[in-house]
């Protein structure tokens, strides 16, 4: 169960980053917060009975307030290639964390807003060299190597917490943080300037989206009937980006 959770994880992570190569960091990372809209149906399945009510009106709020983020974001200039500044802030942020994280290695919320930064980070840095153009020769570029060690080391963090702790924290945590992180950082890397067409529809709709997914990551992850605990404890939960 639990290479399978983490082959279909592996496999997210490629269409994530083929979407990432293709649409803007405004678009793609938001999307991504409907991982624990799909843990309604799929987590209503597994415990063989409908899905409660209060699940489908969290979900329709993710959705709404998705929707509505999706549509008032954007970025006003073409993304450049990453420069050396740009590098050095986020070769700095990538360090502090792992930092952080190796000093509160037992707080599971820790390490998941640890993760969540370096994942968010990935996704940053795989548009940066996207931008850049030169194809397969992107890889030779001096943000890959960063890049690796964000994904092996948040791949690393994102787990320990979900060993460490609750598992609704820990998804809260990440589906949250992981955009934000994403998106600021991207801005910073690309050169991009995030533009909001409309500011107050964006101020209402954000917490009304937020509010749906700490309902479902509250309610979506209970132990599955029939399961032995040892199986429970081992699984992977796929909903995490790149």
């Amino acid at each position: 169960m639990w290479l399978l959770g983490f082959t279909v994880g592996a496999v997210g992570a490629g269409l994530h980053l083929l979407a990432l190569a293709t649409g803007p960091l405004t678009t793609v990372q938001p999307i991504g917060v409907t991982v624990v809209v799909f843990a309604v149906p799929l987590g209503a399945l597994l415990r063989r009975r409908r899905p409660a009510a209060v699940d489908l009106l969290a979900a329709v709020a993710v959705a709404a307030g998705l929707a509505v983020l999706v549509s008032t974001l954007s970025t006003t200039t073409a993304p450049r290639p990453p420069g050396g500044d740009g590098l050095v802030v986020a070769t700095v942020v990538a360090l502090g964390v792992a930092a952080v994280a190796a000093c509160c290695g037992r707080r599971p919320v820790v390490l998941a807003a640890a993760a969540a930064t370096l994942l968010g980070l990935t996704s940053a840095l795989v548009r940066a060299l996207v931008s850049t153009g030169h194809g397969v020769g992107a890889f030779l570029h001096p943000a890959t190597l960063l890049l690796v060690g964000c994904v092996v080391v948040g791949t690393l963090l994102e787990q320990g917490s979900y060993k460490a702790g609750r598992l609704a924290a820990t998804v809260a945590v990440m589906t949250v943080v992981d955009p934000l992180v994403s998106i600021g950082l991207g801005s910073l890397l690309l050169g991009q300037t995030v533009h909001v067409t409309y500011p107050v529809l964006t101020g209402l709709a954000a917490p009304v989206g937020l509010a749906g997914v700490l309902v479902l990551t509250r309610r979506q992850h209970p132990a599955v009937s029939g399961r032995p605990k040892q199986a429970t404890d081992r699984r992977v939960v796929v909903s995490s980006s790149v």
